[in-house]
């Protein structure tokens, strides 16, 4: 199982979607969200 739920953002309707999933399912399992900025080098 994941430690933690990371969800790659813009600023779109998709990624609000992509946001409310991710907080729901880290409700769920009890761990921490981590977004990222679909644009920004993971580097």
């Amino acid at each position: 199982m994941a430690d933690e739920i990371v969800v790659g953002v813009s600023a779109s309707a998709t990624a609000l979607v992509a946001v409310r999933w991710a907080a729901r399912l880290a409700r769920e399992r009890h761990l921490p969200v981590t977004l990222v900025h679909a644009g920004r080098d993971a580097g």
